[in-house]
């Protein structure tokens, strides 16, 4: 399997961005570039997929709508958005399970 690279990210990014807006993701490689190769080293690619994808669908906060959708923004809200989607990942476990013990189906 091929490892996915900063420019697979930055596609990706451009490709959400172009979904939401209907307009191009100006892209400034040497900023942008640095910043993903940070996150990364720090998260798997499909998990920056997930993030991403968070990114563009969640509403915005006040910080969101004043700084916009770019590549700095998402790396200043990447923590939030983690843990976002690991609560409603444990809580979508959690009431598969306790479906499960009640014989019910998920």
């Amino acid at each position: 399997m091929q490892k996915s690279t900063v420019k697979d990210f930055i596609n990706l990014f451009r490709r959400e961005f172009k979904v939401k807006f209907g307009y191009p993701y100006f892209v400034n490689w040497r900023r942008d570039g640095a910043i993903t190769k940070k996150l990364l080293s720090v998260f798997p690619f499909n998990e920056l997929v997930l993030l991403t994808k968070e990114f563009f669908d969640s509403n915005p906060n006040e910080y969101l709508k004043s700084r916009g959708y770019t590549i700095s923004t998402f790396l200043s809200e990447v923590n939030r958005l983690s843990v976002d989607v690991g609560w409603e990942n444990k809580e979508r476990r959690f009431r598969l399970e306790n479906l499960r013990r009640l014989g019910l189906k998920s």
